[in-house]
């Protein structure tokens, strides 16, 4: 029996981020961040670490950190007049935004915006 492909993502979305906030709000979703992303951040808002670390982040059950939500589900750092508030300094997974299948409805969502999303690559 031969081995089924990989799924069609697989190899990932090639997207140019619009700025819609699509992958930013309306669902609960976890946001990684690394040790320097958050020194990244936290100099960003004008905080210290552990300040930063208890007001914008929350740790997994695996001990991994991922940034908090607002109660609507929108990233912490989603602003809707503003867009993303840390844009230029985004974690590297906001980077990579269509990172798993349950973002998929984002980048068909960001399509009609006329930013081709190449699913085939």
């Amino acid at each position: 029996m031969s081995e089924l492909p990989g799924p069609w993502y697989q190899g990932g979305l090639r997207f140019e981020c619009t700025r819609c906030g699509n992958c930013c709000t309306g669902f609960s979703g976890t946001v990684t961040v690394n040790d320097a992303e958050i020194t990244v951040l936290a100099a960003r808002q004008e905080m210290d670490e552990a300040a930063f670390r208890e007001r914008c982040t929350r740790v997994m059950s695996d001990g991994t950190v991922s940034l908090r939500e607002k109660p609507n589900y929108d990233c912490i750092f989603w602003a809707r007049e503003h867009g993303c508030l840390v844009y230029e300094d985004r974690p590297t997974q906001c980077r990579a935004s269509f990172h798993t299948p349950s973002r998929l409805p984002a980048a068909v969502a960001c399509s009609p915006l006329g930013v081709p999303v190449d699913l085939a690559a």
